[in-house]
């Protein structure tokens, strides 16, 4: 048999674990790689590839032979990876904010860092989708501007003019 996308989601639907064999072996690599580019993370991008395999297999009845399962499956990618950098923001803003439980600092300067902690989260949010990577990568990640441009493709210079634009966001904000 000849394994188009169509023929792989019909055989998928039908439950043959063979087409589910020839739908791994040919995306599940790219699929990693794309996660990795967004997650920085090769063994974070792996786990989440492989969620989304399970998920395909899982909700295999759904699938619409008409629609591109290539583009399906580079959608949950990108859909996952978000969800992971608004789970590890989130994770930072608390870790912030929780600053304040190991000293013994008055409440109102509690309040005020957290304050402080949601805004920098907020400024973050509202930046360009590649900026926002670029910052998080660098400030979050800890990642030099060498390594991101060679994980995003992006010259050096771009990755510090990203950075650049990042702090004047944050500035504006009155963030500093």
């Amino acid at each position: 048999m000849k394994w188009d996308e169509s023929n792989i989601i019909i055989g998928i639907k039908k439950g043959e674990q063979i087409a589910f064999k020839q739908l791994f072996l040919e995306y599940y690599s790219t699929i990693c790689h794309f996660l990795f580019r967004i997650l920085n993370d090769f063994s974070l991008a792996e786990d989440v590839a492989q969620e989304i395999f399970m998920k395909i297999w899982i909700k295999r009845l759904s699938l619409d032979e008409s629609k591109s399962i290539k583009g399906l499956l580079y959608v949950m990618a990108k859909n996952a990876a978000l969800n992971l950098l608004r789970q590890k923001k989130q994770h930072i803003v608390r870790g912030i904010g929780d600053l304040n439980l190991a000293s013994d600092k008055r409440a109102d300067d509690a309040a005020q860092l957290k304050d402080l902690a949601n805004s920098i989260a907020d400024c973050i949010e509202s930046m360009p989708a590649q900026r926002q990577k670029v910052f998080i990568q660098s400030r979050v990640g800890q990642m030099s501007n060498k390594e991101i441009a060679e994980l995003t493709n992006l010259s050096v210079r771009t990755v510090e003019k990203h950075l650049e634009l990042a702090m004047k966001d944050i500035k504006k904000a009155n963030i500093s």
